[in-house]
């Protein structure tokens, strides 16, 4: 067992992924030899365990530089040989990301499923011919195999597969020949993929490219080819569509497209006709400073009562407010020395903060500071260290414990004693010379 804090599972899990995040490989190989249980770890929120955390991409990874600074190859070989297992999730997010490079690795290795849709997205032409002519490949694999040669664009495996498509399928062959044709198809599915990141689940090559077209219209501004194409096929609408329709209003969200909303609203979507699925739409228009779009999105989504909701959608000025939770400086409106007063409210309530100069005395008090504005980021002690060097050494309530001293202020007739201050002037006659001026008399506005 592990020599970590407690010698927790849980610990050494959490310096696995902080291991991961660095790409260190050789720390990562110390550590599965003290925890081997890390192999078989997961939580609720990692499927696929260390093995999903080294593969998983924060986006796409087409390109082989963004694969690099999205992925962990080198830990996740590291896992693969020491046994960790390849679960669906981790090869079905390879497959989102189109990280080829770690796709081959898995290949290499001998643990990616010998399946059509992996064969597709590798771009191997013999096995996936092989594959067709093996008998008990159904529909729903040939179209899944289809849309991934498109997503890692294979135009010629994607080709094949369209073929047996709409060998299997005839209707699928009346709407592509009686349109663009085949090769269009194929093109206009692969260069562009509009339904990534998004909940849509099309049902086949078709389906996907009347998403596809929506989607990129809400992207491009095209509202009418919007309109007419939910119009065109109503069930887009419906029910089962409803993550499709979840995606349209969050990617209207980020674009500022306040109009598509309203319009696929107006249609009267199964989103608004059924409890909505959870979505980020409204802190994507947050985000995305595009405040003047909740108002639509509350029509689905209730707005959640919390303090940075509360703060999206105020004025600038309330924003300010509700995230300094204190009252702004109405420069505009204000005095001078009203700024300067109210400034000083602020700072008196942080007199903790600032810690007085070396060479002041301990006793004195620090909340009996002079109607003087001082900035906030000044650390350079109390002024009455720097000119008022001679401050008396009995201090009673006075002029300085008004509403300025807040909670700091004394008591009537409590009595600080400060350390004297030696000096030959103004002293009071009858008095030693080492007992000083009294501070209300010495201290001025």
């Amino acid at each position: 067992m592990g020599t970590g804090p407690g010698n927790s599972l849980d610990w050494a899990a959490e310096e696995a992924r902080r291991i991961i995040h660095d790409n260190d490989a050789a720390r990562l190989k110390q550590l599965l030899a003290e925890y081997p249980a890390l192999l078989s770890w997961r939580n609720s929120t990692t499927d696929g365990g260390l093995l999903g955390l080294a593969t998983s991409s924060y986006g796409d990874s087409f390109d082989a530089s963004r694969e690099q600074a999205f992925t962990r190859a080198a830990c996740a070989e590291l896992l693969i040989d020491a046994g960790a297992a390849v679960t669906p999730s981790i090869v079905d997010g390879l497959i989102q990301s189109r990280a080829r490079g770690l796709l081959q690795l898995l290949h290499g290795k001998g643990v990616l499923p010998h399946a059509l849709r992996f064969r597709a997205a590798l771009g191997d032409l013999d096995a996936v011919r092989a594959l067709l002519d093996e008998s008990g490949v159904d529909l729903a694999a040939i179209d899944d195999a289809f849309m991934c040669a498109c997503r890692f664009e294979h135009e010629g495996i994607a080709l094949l597969l369209l073929e047996r498509s709409i060998a299997l399928e005839p209707t699928l062959g009346a709407h592509v020949d009686g349109g663009m044709g085949r090769l269009a198809f194929v093109k206009f599915l692969s260069p562009e993929r509009a339904l990534t990141f998004t909940d849509a689940a099309p049902a086949g090559p078709w389906q996907a490219y009347l998403m596809e077209r929506l989607m990129r219209a809400v992207q491009e501004g095209d509202l009418p080819t919007f309109v007419d194409g939910l119009k065109r096929e109503p069930w887009l609408l419906g029910e089962s569509e409803s993550g499709f329709q979840v995606g349209l209003v969050e990617r209207a969200a980020v674009r500022d497209r306040g109009e598509f909303i309203a319009a696929l609203l107006d249609l009267d979507p199964a989103l608004v006709r059924r409890q909505p699925p959870p979505s980020q739409a409204i802190e994507f228009a947050l985000s995305y400073a595009h405040p003047h779009l909740v108002p639509l999105l509350t029509r689905i989504w209730a707005l959640p009562d919390d303090l940075p909701h509360a703060a999206g959608m105020a004025r600038p000025r309330l924003r300010a407010r509700l995230v300094g939770h204190q009252r702004p400086l109405r420069r505009g409106r204000l005095s001078p020395r009203t700024r300067r007063r109210h400034q000083h409210e602020l700072e008196i309530a942080r007199t903790g903060k600032h810690p007085p100069r070396a060479g002041l005395p301990r006793e004195l008090r620090r909340d009996a500071v002079p109607d003087r504005s001082r900035h906030r980021h000044d650390n350079r002690g109390l002024p009455l260290a720097r000119h008022r060097k001679r401050l008396g050494v009995v201090r009673r309530k006075g002029r300085a414990d008004g509403p300025l001293a807040g909670r700091r202020a004394a008591a009537a007739g409590e009595e600080h004693a400060l350390r004297p201050v030696p000096g030959p002037r103004n002293t009071w006659p009858g008095r030693d010379t080492s007992i000083q001026t009294h501070a209300s008399d010495r201290v001025r506005r």
